[in-house]
Formats: structure tokens, C-alpha cells, sequence
């Protein structure tokens, strides 16, 4: 009797995980872009994403054939300025106006009304210290060029730096990351030159690190990312023609998206758990990618914003 009971012992405790091995299945990390926000009744089609110090999402894009500024208001997006262009590099709100750059100038817009702020050759724009920031190649002022300069609310131009090369304009907490050459910190009214060469620059996060890309004969490219002063590698070199210009972070969460150099189609990757680049299915071409409300969007070529959702295979 009493070894009957050690063997019905022994078969209950053997049995359970005889069963789940068997039904064990490996996981294989993987994100898909999924459908969030069908295309609008008036056929916007998005070009760019900015969450502004409201923590709201704007965009900037077509609706036929005008450029339009609208806001995200209860999953739908409402139009607060529309304007005659070819094209817009980037825009932002100053003072309950949009100030946006072209291929020409900065500029400010209020429904339909335009005014040129400065002429320049594109550049970046961004609201830090209740002033308007710029920078371009070529910011033109009283005869001279400079790639930083600021616009307050009496409409003050003032030139910052004449440096080698404009670039974008992050704001981080009370600082202003430039990522132009040379690349530049600007804060409590003066700026610092950063150590940061420059060369590459995709995106810089919440906490000061600066994320570049590397191209290899073409046919291969690396992610690196710029910590105290030195370059340190982001996951494995990607063997791709894919020209990649968006990084964006969310949480733990690392994506890149470019063209292809070929079919200029659009390619996105994820850094997986084990620190490989894993390419994202893509099945329309997109324009911008952002992260917002703890998720990461792209807004498609067909009126639509998709959402990076992870699945398993």
C-alpha cells in the first residue's frame, strides 16, 4: 500500500511537466504596423507629425492640392491653417500662430494669411524660452548669414551663430539640443558647443543620447549612438540599401525607418530583445513616423496612421 502511494506520487509530480513541454512553443519576437485612424472625409494626407508643448499631436500635409496645418482633436483632425507652397520642412506654434520653414524662408501663418520672417534655405524650427528659434544653411540678416537665430513675442530677430551648417532643434527638458556644425546646447541664454561631430544624425532622446547611421558600400548600415564623448554600436549591422533618415524611441523600444535606395519604398526595422534589427512588414509607403501616447505611428501615403502593434508568430 504504502509504495503504491510513493509511485502515484512520483506520476503527479512527473506528469505535469512531461505535458508542458509538449505544448511549449518558442516565441518569436515580432511587430506589425496595424490600422488606427482610417483616412479623413476631406482627404488629408499627412507629410509630417509634432507633439508641441501642449503634448497634442499636430501635422502638417495636403488636402488636394493645399498645404494645410491641422490638430489631432478627438480622433479627428481639424485645420487651423491653410497656405500656398511647394513644401514645408517643419513647423511649429508660437503665440497661437504657425511659424513653419520652406525652401525659402521662415515664415508665419493664421488661416490664410502668410508673412515672411526670414529668408533662408529650409531649417528647423522650435519654441524654448518663450522664443522662436530657427536654423538653416543660411538664415539671411542685414547682409550676413547665420545658422541660428531667435525671434521673440515683440518680433526681435537676433542672430545666435554663424556656424558651418543648420540643423534640427530638439527641445530637452530646459535645454535645446542644435544638431548642426557644430553642434550646439542652448540654455539660460547662452549656448555650449557639444563634443558631438555630427555626420549621420537621426534623432537625439529624453536623455542627451544621440542616435546616427553609418552606410557601408551601399549594401550595408549601422546604428550608433553617441555617449560621453565617444560612438558605441546599436544593435548588428543591417545588410540593406535603405537610406535612413527617422529613429524613434518608445520605452525599451527602438524603430528606424528610410527608402530603399533602389524602389525608394519605404523599409522600417525594430531593435529586438536580443539586439538584432528586425525588419517590419511594410506594405504602403509612409511619410513620418512618431511616438505619442506611449505608442509609435506612421502616417501612410494613403491617408491613413498605422500602428506599431507586437504580435507573434
Amino acid at each position: 500500500m504504502k509504495v503504491n502511494l510513493i509511485l502515484s506520487s512520483i506520476i503527479m509530480l512527473v506528469l505535469p511537466t512531461a505535458c508542458s513541454e509538449e505544448v511549449a512553443t518558442p516565441y518569436i519576437e515580432k511587430h506589425v504596423w496595424s490600422p488606427y485612424m482610417r483616412r479623413s472625409d476631406d482627404n488629408f494626407i499627412i507629410f509630417d507629425f509634432k507633439v508641441l508643448d501642449d503634448g497634442q499631436l499636430y501635422a502638417t500635409g495636403m488636402i488636394d492640392t493645399q498645404f494645410v496645418f491641422s490638430k489631432r482633436i478627438h480622433n479627428s483632425w481639424i485645420v487651423l491653417a491653410q497656405v500656398e507652397e511647394n513644401g514645408i520642412a517643419d513647423f511649429t506654434i508660437f503665440n497661437d500662430t504657425i511659424y513653419y520653414s520652406t525652401n525659402t524662408a521662415i515664415k508665419r501663418a493664421r488661416g490664410t494669411f502668410v508673412e515672411v520672417i526670414v529668408k533662408s534655405d529650409g531649417g528647423s524650427v522650435a519654441v524654448f524660452e518663450n522664443k522662436l528659434f530657427m536654423s538653416a544653411n543660411n538664415l539671411k540678416f542685414r547682409g550676413s548669414n547665420y545658422t541660428l537665430m531667435s525671434y521673440d513675442s515683440a518680433g526681435t530677430l537676433t542672430p545666435i551663430d554663424n556656424g558651418v551648417q543648420g540643423g534640427a532643434l530638439t527641445k530637452l527638458g530646459n535645454k535645446l539640443f542644435f544638431s548642426g556644425v557644430p553642434a550646439k546646447v542652448y540654455e539660460n541664454g547662452s549656448y555650449t558647443v557639444s563634443d558631438y561631430p555630427g555626420g549621420g544624425y537621426l534623432s537625439i532622446d529624453n536623455n542627451g543620447v544621440i542616435y546616427n547611421w553609418i552606410s557601408y558600400d551601399g549594401n550595408h548600415a549601422s546604428i550608433t549612438r553617441f555617449v560621453n564623448g565617444a560612438y558605441e554600436n546599436v544593435g548588428n549591422k543591417i545588410t540593406t540599401r535603405t537610406i535612413f533618415d527617422k529613429l524613434v524611441v518608445n520605452g525599451s523600444l527602438i524603430v528606424i525607418s528610410g527608402v530603399d535606395a533602389d524602389t525608394f519604398a519605404s523599409r522600417s526595422y525594430f531593435l529586438s530583445k536580443k539586439n538584432v534589427w528586425t525588419e517590419i512588414p511594410t506594405v504602403d509607403d509612409f511619410f513620418d513616423i512618431i511616438t505619442f501616447e506611449h505608442n509609435i505611428f506612421i502616417a501612410t501615403d494613403k491617408g491613413e496612421m498605422l500602428r506599431l502593434a507586437a504580435t507573434r508568430e
